[in-house]
C-alpha cells in the first residue's frame, strides 16, 4: 500500500472593513508516491499563492482539486491551482453531487 501523506493549511481570520471577521478556510493537499489530490483551493491572493507553494514544494503532480461545497472561499483559488502542469495536463475540479454549480471565478481576491 501507497503512503498518503496530509498537508492542512488554514487560512488566517480576517477583520472586515465594516466590522465583523472572516473565519479561516482549510484546505488539504494528499500526496502519494507520484500525484496529489488538493481539497478545497481558497479565497483570498495570498492563501491560494501559499497552496501552490506547497503544491509545487510536494513535487507531485496536482490530478485533482475536490471543492467540498460551493461557498466563494472554498473555490475562488480554482482558476489559479488549475494552471497547466509542466506537462501541459490541467487537474480535473470535482465537486459533491449534492453541491449547486460553482460559478467560473477568473482569479483569487486579493
Amino acid at each position: 500500500m501507497a503512503d498518503l501523506n496530509l498537508n492542512v493549511y488554514t487560512s488566517p481570520m480576517r477583520e472586515l472593513p465594516n466590522g465583523g471577521q472572516f473565519s479561516p478556510t482549510t484546505s488539504t493537499l494528499l500526496t502519494g508516491p507520484s500525484e496529489a489530490v488538493l481539497v478545497d483551493a481558497q479565497y483570498m491572493e495570498s492563501d491560494v499563492a501559499e497552496l501552490v507553494r506547497r503544491i509545487e514544494a510536494s513535487g507531485r503532480t496536482l490530478t485533482t482539486i475536490y471543492i467540498t461545497h460551493a461557498h466563494a472561499d472554498h473555490y475562488f483559488g480554482l482558476a489559479v491551482t488549475r494552471r497547466p502542469a509542466p506537462s501541459g495536463e490541467r487537474c480535473s475540479a470535482a465537486r459533491p453531487s449534492t453541491t449547486p454549480s460553482c460559478p467560473n471565478p477568473s482569479t483569487a481576491r486579493s
